[in-house]
């Protein structure tokens, strides 16, 4: 979200600090650290989450493209400042937003992945303010406090931002010294209760599904919000098993007590309970669990989550969504699926000792063949150099001991 020159100026200090033996002990290069795209986002969370579910590497093994896959699970992710989505389209139909993820030799899924900036859950909040403050108003007119539906009943909280709404989107003000202009005003709800409805209707328009007229003229209603193409969702079958939702989807499931696997209906539904809550049966709800600040925002969060599947990407009331954190044991999230990907593009060598079968490997997901390769040269090598009538039962041994190794 930084402006480019603001971007390259954290990134070369990181790189610097890195890179530099005197702060640092690792092995860095300049071009280890950057900012990933949202597009790298998406596709390694849904790596990661596929990874732990078993998934991934049975069907990356040999080259070409990955056809008819026995089971994949797609990802979707509400981080604080954008949100993902992800899938395996079995069709091979994608017409935007692909990308070709290489895992093993040489083999390659054809992924759809695309993230939405400003679509976070913090960002999200942002824009909310700001289109309660600023709607219909003027820069120079906006009220010290204004009805906000989604706060419980009774709540106020002080709200600061640098976006305004113009002719029914966001904008940003430039002052005269060319920084953002920001304001500052208390976002009130002084009726009993939350307002689920008005809440929502305020949501939907942040989600700008309005703007699809021309990615549906384009791509023949294939659109998921804001103008973004999106293939048609897979549903469940023997080769697709879900979608999981991960980081703040798993917070809005998790403080609204449903289970990890629920309907969008149940996601609604208790919803609805949530937002229908005074501030004292909020606090009585929430029993301890979240800061006074993050519990206030929860009736937005939740109805924000629930509308981003439901009039966001499309997912029907009768869908089940699986919310994670942590999946046979690995916190899920793209830092993972980064890793196998980043791992998996990484140079390895064999390095023999004393001419015997001890290696240094630096190796990803396919060099086990290339190790087994280079170990029974070596062998055949050792063996008909110093033993050659005893070579076919020598090699036998020694490749089942390096077949070993990588368990």
């Amino acid at each position: 979200m930084l402006n480019p020159i603001d971007r390259a100026r954290v990134i070369n200090a990181c790189r610097d600090i890195f890179s530099n033996s005197t702060y640092s002990r690792f092995k860095f290069d300049k071009d280890y650290a950057r900012v990933i795209s949202g597009e790298e986002e998406a596709i390694y969370g849904w790596a990661g989450a596929n990874f732990v579910l078993g998934s991934l590497l049975k069907s990356s093994e040999g080259i070409g493209t990955v056809m008819n896959p026995e089971l994949t699970y797609g990802t979707l992710e509400l981080g604080g400042a954008s949100s993902q989505i992800a899938f395996y389209q079995s069709n091979e139909d994608i017409m935007a937003n692909l990308f070709k993820l290489h895992i093993g030799q040489g083999k390659h899924w054809n992924v759809y992945a695309h993230s939405f900036l400003y679509f976070g859950i913090n960002e999200a909040w942002n824009r909310m303010g700001a289109y309660v403050a600023t709607i219909g108003t003027g820069v120079s007119d906006i009220p010290s406090k204004v009805q906000n539906p989604c706060l419980a009943g009774g709540i106020s909280t002080n709200f600061e931002s640098t976006i305004y709404f113009s002719e029914g989107h966001e904008t940003f003000q430039i002052g005269a010294d060319g920084n953002k202009q920001v304001y500052q005003t208390k976002l009130i709800n002084d009726s009993p209760t939350g307002d689920y409805d008005g809440c929502s209707a305020i949501v939907t328009n942040l989600i700008h599904k309005n703007y699809n007229t021309w990615c549906n003229f384009a791509h023949h209603g294939d659109c998921s919000f804001n103008g973004v193409y999106q293939p048609k969702l897979p549903s469940q079958s023997e080769s697709f098993g879900e979608f999981l939702a991960l980081s703040e989807y798993y917070d809005v499931f998790n403080f609204l007590n449903i289970p990890n696997r629920s309907s969008l209906q149940t996601l609604q539904n208790s919803t609805m309970n949530l937002c229908a809550m005074s501030g004292e049966d909020l606090n009585k709800f929430n029993n301890g669990r979240l800061d006074s600040d993050d519990l206030l925002k929860m009736c937005f969060n939740s109805v924000f989550a629930f509308q981003l599947l439901y009039s966001g990407f499309g997912f029907q009331m009768d869908d089940n969504i699986t919310a994670a954190d942590v999946v046979n044991g690995h916190k899920v999230g793209w830092a993972l699926g980064s890793m196998l990907y980043e791992i998996n593009t990484l140079p390895w060598e064999y390095l023999p000792k004393n001419e015997g079968f001890d290696v240094y490997e630096r190796s990803n997901i396919s060099v086990f063949f290339g190790v087994m390769t280079a170990c029974i040269v070596l062998g055949l090598y050792w063996i008909f150099r110093t033993r050659p009538h005893h070579g076919y039962s020598r090699v036998e041994h020694s490749v089942q001991m390096v077949s070993e190794q990588p368990e």
